[in-house]
Formats: structure tokens, sequence, C-alpha cells
């Protein structure tokens, strides 16, 4: 398999938590040892590592707690989206 080089370069990702996608550990589970640590897990993350490895670039994770709305009404009413989505479709972020 070929491999590609990104030369380090830095990806930017934002999400939520969304079980078994992307794991943020509770206070218990850290104390209960379920996950190997208490860093954010999940498919994922297992996917931005491997990806990550095999392209050489690095990455950093954004947690955002609304996947994101369209308002209809209000200050927003130019239809600029807010969360997750508004992340990347403003740019913000190179990844969801």
């Amino acid at each position: 398999m070929e491999n590609y080089n990104l030369d380090s370069n830095p990806i930017s990702c934002i999400t939520n938590e969304f079980r078994p996608y992307f794991i943020i550990p509770t206070e218990d589970e850290c104390k209960k040892q379920i996950f190997e640590s208490c860093d954010y897990t999940g498919f994922f993350v297992s996917y931005m590592d491997n990806m990550a490895q095999r392209f050489n670039f690095t990455y950093n994770v954004t947690v955002d707690t609304d996947w994101g709305v369209v308002p209809q009404t209000g200050s927003a009413e130019n239809g600029t989206w807010s969360g997750v989505m508004g992340g990347v479709v403003n740019k913000g972020f190179d990844f969801r």
C-alpha cells in the first residue's frame, strides 16, 4: 500500500460526543478504568490515529455540544449554521 506524506501538517477536527464513534469518558468511567485512558476514545479517534500515522499528519479535536442548526428567526436569520456544522461550513475546521 502506498503512503502519502502530509509533512506533519495539522488537521482541525470538530465533533461532539456521539457514542460509540466519539466518547468523552465520564469521571465514573475513568475511575472504573472502563477505557484504556481518560482521553477521548472511540471509532473516530481510532480512525484518525491510523490515518495520521499513514499520511503523516497531526490532528486536534474541538468538542462542541451542539450539532448545529440554521435559525429561522432572530439575529441569525441569514442562514448561518451554528455548532459542529457551523464550524465546518464556515471553514473553521477541516474535518467532522
